[in-house]
């Protein structure tokens, strides 16, 4: 149940930590503060319209749409070709900013029974921190290695493409003995 979301956490967390490095040669400095703002007013935008919805969607896919959604935000990123296709990028993989962080207990409440889920949710949670801790490095350094963003993107494009496919096939439940009897 942790993996697609540490993942996806991962890149995200990368993403977010070198956001303003990314976009500043495109936009300059005033420019990046504007496109990191959108992002964020997207971020609020998405977890306010995840709310609304959460409840009659299946989680598990609402969560992959939302790495999909950041998917495309990244992959504009990483072309940058103009002013209006970095902020568009900003845009699109601010919306799913926040929501990649309260879906996994969402799911844990709906998927499994609710005796497990606080040992679940602290276990999701301890290791999801635990990984995303290494998302600005990963992007960092892929960065340095390759001397462009646009490979620690590939790298958070990849990681985010892994998360969404894992939480379309489901999570695997593990029946408790109350299920068995």
């Amino acid at each position: 149940m942790s993996a697609p979301f540490a993942l996806g956490l991962a890149a995200q967390v990368g993403v977010l930590t070198h956001l303003v490095a990314l976009v500043t040669p495109a936009l300059g400095v005033a420019g990046a503060a504007r496109a990191v703002s959108a992002a964020t007013a997207a971020a609020i935008i998405g977890r306010l319209v995840t709310g609304v919805v959460v409840d009659r969607l299946n989680r598990g896919l609402l969560a992959s749409a939302t790495l999909g959604i950041q998917i495309v935000g990244l992959a504009l990123l990483a072309q940058a070709p103009s002013a209006r296709v970095v902020y568009a990028g900003c845009v699109l993989f601010g919306l799913g900013v926040g929501n990649l962080t309260t879906l996994p207990g969402l799911i844990l409440a709906a998927e499994w029974p609710p005796e497990r889920f606080r040992s679940l949710v602290s276990l999701v949670v301890g290791i999801n921190q635990f990984t995303f801790a290494f998302g600005p490095s990963l992007v960092g350094v892929v960065r340095d290695w390759a001397g462009a963003y646009d490979a620690g993107i590939g790298a958070c494009i990849v990681l985010q493409a892994a998360a969404a496919v894992m939480l379309l096939l489901g999570p695997r439940r593990v029946p408790s003995t109350i299920d068995q009897g």
